[in-house]
């Protein structure tokens, strides 16, 4: 039952994907923001100034904000000046008040340093008092109540600017003060200090977005664009992204091309987005910085007062930074848009994971100006699904359900509903056996990791074939002879009933955890294009497939089985076909070449990578175990007539693998 659950379900979700390029369908994720809250103003100021460049982060369920620069006495073109702060602010995002309110303090006035999450506090870096730079690191802890704070060895250098994240127990820091520079520190053990790593090939940079996020493979470093103040104080504007894959210890640069990110960007925030995106909230473009940079040049060099008025009217009536909203894809290294922010941009502060919610604290939203908000972002998929697709998806279950209305007046006995009174053509058990090894892992996570690395896993696929003619020779004559119904009734027979209780339970609970990951899969996909909940959808499923097996017995399991095989692959070769048809071959076939997405074969004696031996090796005990004691196997090559028909469904089940693997890989 188990299997016909989630063929069923992916049954759905092909069938519609034939209907997709047809109807009227769209989806489009979409963040809609709010104001959460405010930094609270002291007694003598009816509203806080905000603040750029403060120590950010989540503590348990406590927002937390540190430090900071702002201009509480008006911008500097009416004279004021930048101040410097200590405060530190609680936030309960629970209850959503106030617990404290800035009457704890640093052990000294910073911004523009660096803050990450940690699993009990806010780890802290660098950072500038408005003379000098420091080299404090230090983690602060909120238990609700008050504060604590402790001191962590010092950065090998007194940075400000700097970008990292954390991938396992490394924090990984970037900066590039007298220098480029790459760090890491061990969360597990601070004491430690800090390592020097190989720096990133290409330019110094600040104000750069880094974000941790998968490659496809493993969690990687992603350092995205910046700047980079030159002598002659204009700034390097930077379009590219630099990648350190930790398990190799290097850097590679990605290198925009016309189009696809060939854009600058400095002081955003970046945040991982589902599997394989990043995504980047804000930022400065740089044209108008480095206009302001350049008549602040000729002012302070060569004595242009006559600029100044120009340079302030420049600022007091600037527009405010990039609100753009990009996503880029880790796995295509390609860049996306998606619908601008509805609020004033805000630069230099850093942007938090609130659950499935975003939130973005304070920060600069022009020169001299600071927002005291909290913006709480939440990110949704707004879907239309259309009539007809919508007839499709009932019509098809209800298809299902008839057939094992229909097939239930041939059950007359434990044999008819068990193993379909031995009167299945071996044709039908031979796609109902590759029927139920279709599973969401299949048709999702092959495709993704495949997409994602290279063909590697191929092999692993064909062991399939090379273990059928072992089980059409042992097992097969083994099972039929004995005329057992489940594959653990001989497990009584040759030790007692304790073992073929334990065996049958052992089954069960591996089916049920498996059960688990097939049947979210599809869940999600489905909710996808359809908008239902992905709890209701398991739920529909769930009871719609135990209804017409409950029916129909063995019988229909097949048939339906033999239905859905039809559908699922079908629907794969449509959906192949229609990706095919809006790609350009010249360019899928650059990407292939340059990535090497067509590696197949590794020879490599290395037993924690996808080499052949490993694949061969775990393929063959795998596949050995599934198709020579599975229940959901087994139970199928003893629905047919004969022992000879029974080798031809096995045979016919391993075979549609070739044809199948080359579907989804490709």
């Amino acid at each position: 039952m188990f299997a016909l659950v989630r063929k069923m379900m992916l049954g759905c979700l092909f069938l519609l994907l034939g209907f997709l390029g047809q109807t009227s369908f769209g989806q489009e994720s979409v963040v809609d923001w709010e104001i959460l809250s405010s930094i609270p103003a002291a007694d003598s100021a009816q509203e806080h100034a905000g603040l750029a460049g403060p120590f950010v982060g989540i503590d348990g369920r406590y927002l937390l904000i540190a430090g900071g620069a702002n201009f509480p006495n008006g911008p500097a073109w009416e004279g004021g000046n930048k101040v410097f702060h200590d405060q530190i602010y609680a936030y309960d995002l629970e209850e959503g008040r106030w617990l404290a309110k800035g009457d704890d303090r640093l052990t000294s006035r910073l911004a523009y340093g660096f803050s990450s999450p940690l699993e009990d506090g806010i780890f802290c870096a660098g950072g500038f008092d408005g003379t000098s730079y420091s080299d404090q690191c230090f983690v602060i802890r909120f238990d609700g109540t008050s504060f604590h704070q402790e001191v962590l060895p010092d950065l090998p250098t007194a940075c400000a600017d700097m970008a990292g994240g954390q991938i396992g127990k490394w924090i990984y820091l970037t900066a590039s003060c007298g220098g480029k520079h790459f760090w890491r520190i061990n969360t597990e053990a601070f004491s430690n200090g800090w390592e020097s790593l190989p720096v990133w090939p290409g330019a110094n940079r600040s104000h750069a977005m880094v974000v941790v996020q998968s490659n496809g493979e493993e969690d990687c470093l992603y350092l995205i664009k910046g700047r980079w103040r030159q002598e002659d104080g204009i700034s390097q504007l930077l379009e590219d992204v630099q990648l350190y894959q930790p398990s190799l210890s290097q850097w590679r640069e990605l290198k925009p091309s016309p189009g696809n990110g060939d854009f600058t960007l400095s002081a955003g925030t970046a945040l991982p987005l589902g599997a394989t995106h990043v995504l980047l909230l804000g930022g400065a473009e740089g044209n108008m910085l480095n206009t302001l940079e350049s008549l602040g040049s000729q002012i302070e060099v060569e004595g242009r007062q006559d600029l100044i008025p120009f340079r302030d009217s420049l600022m007091r009536h600037h527009s405010g930074f990039s609100r753009a909203v990009w996503t880029f894809n880790t796995v295509t290294e390609t860049w996306s848009s998606m619908p601008a922010l509805p609020q004033a941009a805000q630069v230099n502060t850093t942007a938090l994971r609130w659950g499935e919610d975003l939130i973005l604290p304070s920060g600069e939203i022009a020169p001299c100006i600071r927002t005291p908000d909290i913006y709480l972002g939440r990110i949704s998929s707004r879907t239309s699904f259309g009539v007809l697709n919508t007839f499709v998806l009932a019509l098809y279950l209800f298809a299902l359900v008839l057939m094992g209305v229909l097939l239930s007046r041939r059950q007359s006995s434990t044999q008819d509903f068990f193993l379909g009174g031995e009167r299945i053509p071996w044709w039908a058990a031979g796609l109902s056996i590759f029927g139920t090894q279709l599973s969401a892992i299949t048709f999702m996570a092959i495709p993704a990791k495949t997409y994602a690395t290279d063909w590697l896993y191929f092999f692993l696929m064909m062991t399939i074939i090379m273990v059928a003619p072992f089980i059409i020779r042992f097992f097969l004559p083994f099972f039929r002879i004995n005329k057992v119904t489940t594959a653990y009734e001989f497990l009584e027979v040759r030790f007692n009933l304790f073992t073929r209780l334990l065996g049958s339970l052992m089954y069960l609970l591996l089916q049920f955890g498996r059960l688990a990951i097939v049947l979210l899969l599809p869940s999600l996909a489905l909710s996808v294009v359809t908008g239902i909940d992905v709890h209701l959808c398991i739920l529909i499923m769930g009871l719609l497939s135990i209804l017409y097996t409950v029916l129909g017995g063995m019988e229909a399991v097949i048939w339906t089985d033999v239905l859905q095989v039809i559908v699922l692959l079908g629907g794969a070769l449509l959906s192949l076909f229609l990706l095919g048809s809006s790609l350009e071959f010249g360019e899928i076939k650059s990407v292939i070449v340059e990535r090497e997405k067509m590696k197949i074969l590794d020879l490599a004696f290395d037993f924690s990578t996808p080499t052949l031996w490993v694949v061969l090796i775990g393929g063959l005990a795998s596949n050995l175990v599934q198709y020579g004691s599975d229940q959901t196997v087994v139970q199928r090559y003893l629905t047919t007539r004969t022992e000879n028909e029974a080798a031809k469904s096995i045979r016919i089940g391993a075979w549609m693998t070739l044809p199948a693997t080359l579907i989804f890989f490709t």
